[in-house]
């Protein structure tokens, strides 16, 4: 298995940037890996916040202790946070973008 085969597996499956810091490639590899950590504690901070506002409505009784109610309700949350819908999509562009530059790195190399 070549270091590049190498490099496209510990991108897609382990996390983006971390192949491009095998190869040596610090620059690429550490801001790949910094956006990633900085859009999942984004969407962790989101959905804490989602889940205290449900489990607050819970408490208070504004919402039933019913599968289908808490259900709906979390949906209408989620579908109204932007940032959520933000700090996803700067994560799969993260790791699209780490997964491509290894796919390209293997076709320079098989040239």
């Amino acid at each position: 298995m070549t270091r590049e085969i190498k490099t496209l597996l510990l991108n897609t499956f382990v996390c983006p940037g971390s192949g491009h810091l095998w190869l040596g490639k610090k620059w690429a590899g550490w801001s790949m890996i910094i956006i990633t950590i900085i859009s999942l504690l984004f969407i962790l901070s989101d959905v804490i916040s989602l889940s205290q506002q449900v489990s607050q409505q819970l408490l208070n009784g504004t919402i039933p202790l019913d599968f289908m109610a808490i259900l709906a309700e979390i949906e209408n949350k989620t579908l109204s946070l932007n940032g959520l819908k933000l700090s996803l999509l700067l994560l799969i562009s993260a790791w699209t973008v780490s997964i491509l530059d290894s796919i390209r790195m293997l076709m320079i190399k098989t040239k």
